[in-house]
């Protein structure tokens, strides 16, 4: 899975992420058994958290919580009804 994401990204560096940690994030995402748009997943929560995010805002919460942070907040946005 590794090598088809470096090959499908080939010339293209995921920044934004401290130390080098996205990789990191890929592998133990994929060690967990998770695959897909889930790994992704994972890299968006660790970016948006090294950004200093405390809430990630997104309609798909069930896959983002199985990979976010601890200390990273997942909802679901709330329209102008749900108040």
């Amino acid at each position: 899975m590794i090598r088809e994401i470096r090959e499908e990204r080939e010339g293209r560096i995921i920044r934004g992420t401290l130390g080098g940690l996205a990789w990191d994030t890929i592998h133990h995402t994929l060690r967990r058994g998770f695959a897909g748009a889930r790994v992704y997943d994972a890299v968006i929560a660790l970016a948006a958290y090294e950004a200093g995010a405390r809430l990630l805002l997104t309609w798909n919460v069930r896959h983002f919580i199985s990979v976010a942070l601890v200390g990273l907040e997942i909802r679901q946005p709330q329209g102008p009804s749900d108040s």
